[in-house]
């Protein structure tokens, strides 16, 4: 039951998932994200409700679809301006809210992918890592990642949820009452999803460590942007989320090192064979080293690829 008193029927994580993916609106994805966080976090939901081994009968809508659902834009006509001069600051901020719609859906995909397909082949726990002891391959259940790994990316899916709420009702406000969804917007960002659909390791290095960490480096000039639009509101909102973008990077860096050291590999060199692998070009500049060194992504990670 949730604190609404509405019965909760999904009976999975996965579930929880596949419904946010499924789910066009994203106002709705960021509210279905806060009600399955919570069931979560109080322990209400398994990974799975079914044996992975019968997955080839589980029906299509339970499967993870290769794009998300997303409504499309409700109008093509610029929203009224507040003020002369802020059109280009409206559409950075409905930039801003669409990138972290879109990473919603890349939590839950990671989330849904880890469990159906990603996780059959890593078991151990974090805890067993950082002491240095031996991951035991039989210790956990067919397609399970350690439950801490899940613990980080449903919060980390809850706060870009917060995000996304947070820079909607930005982009109302100076947009002078128009809602999210007004601007098109392209879909880069889940071409990169596409590409690394199969490996979680590519996942963790293009998605995180490359575009999520860009949002890093971006964050010096965005936050001029809105102080000469003397835009207090939005600088602060911008500084407040960069703390937690931090912490994202950082959870991705955490997680690709841990998986690499128990599959024997070196997780630098990985990283740099991925990157050259499925980003087309150098990386682009310049970093904000202040932020990634305190993601844990000191220069050795992505200097060599600049």
């Amino acid at each position: 039951m949730d604190c609404d008193g509405t019965p909760f029927s999904l009976s999975s994580l996965f579930e929880c998932a596949i419904s946010v993916l499924n789910t066009a609106s994203v106002p709705t994805k960021a509210t279905l994200t806060h009600k399955f966080a919570a069931h979560w976090s109080k322990g209400d939901l398994p990974l799975w409700s079914r044996r992975i081994d019968d997955v080839d009968t589980v029906g299509c809508t339970t499967l993870v679809p290769d794009h998300p659902a997303r409504s499309v834009p409700t109008s093509s006509m610029p929203p009224p301006m507040r003020r002369e001069g802020s059109k280009k600051v409206v559409k950075f901020i409905h930039g801003l809210c669409h990138a972290e719609g879109v990473a919603i859906d890349l939590m839950w995909d990671l989330i849904a992918r880890s469990i159906l397909l990603w996780g059959r082949s890593i078991v151990g726990s974090l805890d067993d890592a950082k002491k240095g002891r031996e991951l035991d391959h039989h210790r956990m259940d067919l397609g399970e990642f350690p439950r801490e790994f899940y613990d980080d990316w449903v919060g980390i899916a809850d706060e870009e949820a917060r995000h996304f709420e947070s820079w909607a009702e930005r982009f109302e406000q100076v947009s002078g009452g128009a809602k999210y969804g007004c601007f098109q917007m392209h879909d880069g960002l889940w071409n990169s999803a596409v590409e690394t659909s199969s490996d979680i390791l590519a996942r963790l290095a293009i998605v995180h460590g490359v575009h999520e960490a860009r949002g890093l480096d971006v964050f010096p000039k965005a936050e001029v942007r809105f102080l000469e639009s003397c835009d207090p509101v939005s600088v602060d909102l911008l500084r407040r989320n960069l703390k937690d973008e931090i912490r994202h990077v950082g959870t991705a860096i955490r997680w690709l090192t841990f998986l690499c050291e128990s599959r024997g590999l070196d997780p630098v060199t990985t990283f740099h064979r991925l990157v050259r692998q499925h980003f087309h070009g150098p990386l682009p500049g310049p970093f904000n080293a202040e932020a990634r060194t305190l993601a844990g992504m000191t220069p050795e990670w992505y200097q060599p690829l600049a």
